[in-house]
């Protein structure tokens, strides 16, 4: 997703991608440090600041980096938090003149003071000070994990936190007989600006996620939406229109495609549908399907450059 343009995060992105034990072993750690987070708030203080600032600043900037998906702008100040007090005491002392290397040993002596049942004793004073402002915190939690475990946007996939923004999903496998739609687009989605069509508007869906042709055409960059919609599972067709159920390949696309452009995306297409479940651990196949992807794009490109009049700053090396 979102391919980067910078030469080392690409190579990162193709190597994952092909990788599905490195990647099966990174989201179990993922999910066991995610679920375990809570315990966090209860270790000694130096490990609080190490997990609960760095490893998980870590894994977001990580995030970014290989999927283009910010949520550091979310995270920063919840997570920097845990490390508040140390860098209090760090500048307290820098700005009372007392020179670098004093304030760095005030943050080293703040970072390993032992913190033990001090959550606990916060949050009692916490409670005792504010019990109001505790119970809807509280309240807020529960919640979440109510609708967490319980309500979800498509019954049997992803859970929808408070945000309604799905940044959980179970995972798919990419050759499954289900659904799926792709998108290549002129817009670098790693940057702010552009209204992101790559998972929730097209033409096949229903309002308000319909995105029609007038409406593509409107776009401040050349975009080409494509898959297949073969079979439609039940609980999805209520969101595609009656006329794109079922269809082998679709494409939406707001530039001319040209044959050998529409021919390829039909080719990695038929790479995709015509598999078994067992290929997305096949070295071989993964391979081929990024080949084809690696073509798609270079074509895209191509054409968008020939004829999109309109200015964008992609068009050759930033095709996403």
């Amino acid at each position: 997703t979102r391919p980067a343009s910078n030469a080392l995060v690409r190579w990162a992105q193709e190597f994952l991608l092909c990788s599905p034990y490195i990647c099966t072993v990174f989201g179990v750690v993922s999910l066991i440090f995610e679920a375990a987070f809570p315990a966090i708030l209860f270790t000694p203080h130096w490990c609080t600041v190490a997990l609960g600032a760095g490893a998980s600043l870590a894994f977001h900037a990580g995030i970014e980096l290989l999927m283009g998906l910010d949520f550091l702008s979310y995270w920063c100040p919840v997570l920097l938090a845990f490390a508040a007090e140390d860098t209090a005491a760090m500048l307290t002392s820098a700005f009372s003149g007392e020179g670098f290397a004093q304030a760095a040993s005030a943050a080293v002596n703040s970072l390993l003071t032992a913190q033990g049942t001090d959550t606990v004793v916060a949050l009692k004073q916490g409670l005792d000070a504010q019990p109001l402002a505790m119970a809807l915190a509280a309240i807020y939690v529960l919640g979440q994990v109510v609708v967490s475990f319980t309500l979800r946007d498509i019954l049997g996939e992803e859970k929808l936190p408070f945000s309604c923004c799905p940044m959980f999903f179970f995972p798919r496998n990419l050759f499954s007989a289900t659904p799926k739609l792709f998108c290549i687009s002129g817009a670098n989605w790693r940057k702010g600006g552009y209204l992101d069509c790559s998972w929730l508007y097209n033409q096949a869906f229903v309002p308000p996620f319909e995105l029609r042709q007038q409406d593509l055409q409107r776009l401040q960059f050349p975009l080409v939406t494509f898959g297949t919609l073969q079979p439609m599972p039940e609980d999805l067709s209520f969101r595609v229109k009656p006329e794109y159920r079922d269809q082998p390949f679709v494409v939406f696309t707001n530039i001319e495609l040209g044959s050998t452009l529409e021919g390829r995306l039909k080719e990695l297409m038929h790479e995709l549908t015509v598999a078994e479940e067992s290929d997305a651990w096949r070295q071989d196949k993964l391979l081929k399907v990024l080949d084809l992807q690696k073509s798609c794009r270079a074509l895209f490109a191509e054409r968008a450059s020939a004829t999109w009049t309109q200015p964008c700053e992609m068009l050759h090396d930033k095709a996403e």
